[in-house]
C-alpha cells in the first residue's frame, strides 16, 4: 500500500492547479480516516493550505479505488470444487 498518488489542488493565493505528489495511499488513508487535514503546497507562492472539502471527497474516492484494487480477492471470490457426497 505504499503506492504514490498524485492529485491536483488549487492554490488559494495564485489560483493555479498544483500537483501534490508527496503522499502514498497509506498516508492518505490515515489522514482521511483520522479526519486530519490534508495540505496542498504551491511551488510558486511557497505556501501551504488545507485542501477544500470537494477536493477531499474526490481524493477519498481515488484512494478508495486504489485501495480496493490493491486488496487480495476475498475467499468467497475464489473458485471452489464441488463437494462429493
Amino acid at each position: 500500500m505504499s503506492q504514490a498518488i498524485t492529485f491536483a489542488s488549487t492554490c488559494p493565493h495564485c489560483k493555479r492547479d498544483q500537483p501534490q505528489d508527496g503522499f502514498t495511499v497509506a498516508d492518505l488513508l490515515r489522514l482521511l480516516d483520522g479526519g486530519y487535514p490534508i495540505e496542498g503546497y504551491c511551488v510558486f507562492c511557497d505556501k501551504f493550505w488545507p485542501i477544500k472539502l470537494q477536493e477531499r471527497v474526490r481524493l477519498g474516492e481515488l484512494v478508495a479505488a486504489c485501495h480496493r484494487d490493491s486488496l487480495p480477492p476475498e475467499d468467497n471470490d475464489q473458485p471452489t470444487l464441488p463437494q462429493s457426497d
